[in-house]
């Protein structure tokens, strides 16, 4: 499969290909990315969502979220990630 953007992610498929595909990047190429332990990734996860109206957090333009975001499922994927063997 092609290497896929976060606007790709339309499905379970690509999305478990996507999480996959970051999975493989942050283990070939650490230098790269910013939070490598899973308390960094935490915390700066719930710093991007706090900010993500504001530009200089989200980048140039304010993150617009969906109508609908079912926070209690990314909670819950998030939770069971720390724990699954």
């Amino acid at each position: 499969m092609a290497e896929l953007e976060y606007a790709d992610v339309d499905t379970l498929e690509k999305f478990t290909a996507y999480m996959q595909q970051l999975s493989t990047e942050v283990r070939l190429r650490p230098d790269l990315f910013e939070n490598l332990t899973t308390e960094n990734f935490l915390e700066a996860a719930a710093a991007w969502v706090e900010g993500m109206g504001i530009p200089s957090v989200s980048g140039p333009r304010p993150i617009e979220l969906p109508d609908s975001v079912d926070w209690s499922f990314i909670a819950l994927l998030i939770s069971a990630a720390l724990i699954y063997e």
